[in-house]
């Protein structure tokens, strides 16, 4: 697959949803192996994974806008929406594939200093363009996990 800012780009909610697929299907195998990461202490993979990220691309600047798939809440609402279905929809509906975690929830734009950042972002900002997208993602692609950010909020 490209990377996200090419697959939100292309406006392919088949390819969003295939890409969540794949991603929950080799770890579902590892998981199954038993494989781990690393060497020295094993970290065995499980069955709960950090993605999609869906923060907004606000300052290209930021160090990972390569891993986001868009500017605007709503295409990266339906991206995570497509995805988190891909990953956690097997074929036995009475089971979850993989638990999918949205990141990075949220206001999260820096990479320096991630401990101590305060976002200091409006009301309007808040609702409009950093919480649709996550929206999105838990209630129409039923996520079931995020990933928080360091940063504080106002």
């Amino acid at each position: 697959f490209i990377g996200p800012t090419g697959l939100g780009a292309s406006f392919n909610r088949t390819s969003w949803n295939m890409k969540g697929e794949v991603i929950s299907t080799e770890m579902r195998a590892m998981n199954n192996l038993n494989w781990h990461r690393g060497a020295g202490v094993p970290q065995y993979i499980g069955l709960t994974g950090f993605g999609p990220n869906i923060n907004i691309v606000r300052d290209p600047r930021f160090g990972r806008n390569s891993e986001l798939p868009a500017e605007d809440p709503y295409l990266s609402g339906q991206y995570a929406t497509q995805y988190v279905k891909g990953c956690q929809e097997g074929p036995d509906k009475k089971y979850v594939k993989m638990i999918a975690g949205l990141k990075h929830f949220d206001a999260y734009s820096v990479e320096t200093n991630r401990a101590g950042f305060d976002a200091n972002i409006s009301t309007f900002d808040f609702w409009d363009t950093y919480l649709p997208q996550y929206h999105a993602g838990f209630v129409d692609g039923g996520a079931l996990a995020t990933m928080c950010s360091y940063a504080s909020i106002n």
